[in-house]
């Protein structure tokens, strides 16, 4: 990258971070949307258990403990951002890539370096505009569904 101009080589690094970012909250999405349900699934499957072996105390404590998971999910659902996360990933590692080769082939072919680093720029602020707008939308959305 280092033959990319200051601003360009800045700008590209910063959207190769948000990608980062990105790519780190969805993993943290699915995390979020399969730990209440995989201990919901596993104690009620004990509890199943214990109900055949007749512990009718631990029974009740895995069942209480499934509900509880069940009604804390569903008050609070998490990891519904996982999809949007991964598409940002996907969009803005797909820019920054795009943009350097855009770059490099402008000046093969003799165009004005600054003027192709200004135009380059440009189309990469709008596209920041379209994934910030997805993921705004993406995330405001479920605050009104929960609303």
């Amino acid at each position: 990258m280092r033959d990319l101009p200051d601003n360009l080589r800045k700008e590209v690094l910063s959207l190769q971070e948000w990608a980062t970012a990105n790519q780190h909250q969805a993993r943290t999405d699915f995390i979020r949307f399969w730990a209440l349900k995989l201990v919901a699934i596993s104690s009620s499957a004990l509890a199943a258990l214990f109900t055949a072996l007749e512990l009718k105390i631990i029974n009740t404590g895995l069942a209480a403990g499934a509900a509880v998971c069940v009604a804390i999910d569903g008050l609070y659902p998490g990891g519904t951002l996982h999809d949007v996360h991964l598409t940002a990933v996907y969009d803005l590692r797909d820019l920054a890539s795009k943009s350097k080769r855009q770059y490099r082939r402008g000046v093969l072919n003799g165009e004005d370096p600054r003027k192709l680093e200004e135009r380059i720029l440009g189309e990469i602020q709008v596209e920041r505009d379209r994934i910030t707008k997805y993921l705004k939308d993406a995330d405001t959305g479920l605050g009104k569904a929960k609303a």
